[in-house]
């Protein structure tokens, strides 16, 4: 299915079976014009092959709720290493 989606929205519970469940192959069977939008937990999305596809534009954009790994940054003006990407929104 995710071949043929513009828009993936994720919105599940985290569990066993959904840890990851957004990885570096299923990011690849999406259509490069193609958003994700997490409203699930951070850890569904595996954050190292977002941050790929983002960097890459092999996705359209991604729309994202959460991380998995919460960062406290050293200071506040300190961001997420995919904000300056412009096709990146964060909450």
């Amino acid at each position: 299915m995710l071949p043929a989606c513009d828009f993936v929205v994720l919105c599940t519970a985290l569990g066993p079976e959904t840890e990851g469940l957004i990885d570096a192959h299923r990011l690849t069977l999406m259509k490069r014009s193609a958003f994700l939008i997490n409203i699930a937990r951070g850890a569904v999305v595996d954050e190292d092959a977002i941050y790929a596809a983002l960097r890459d534009h092999s996705i359209g954009g991604a729309a994202l709720d959460v991380w998995c790994n919460i960062r406290t940054p050293p200071n506040r003006n300190a961001v997420h290493r995919a904000i300056p990407f412009t096709n990146c929104r964060t909450s």
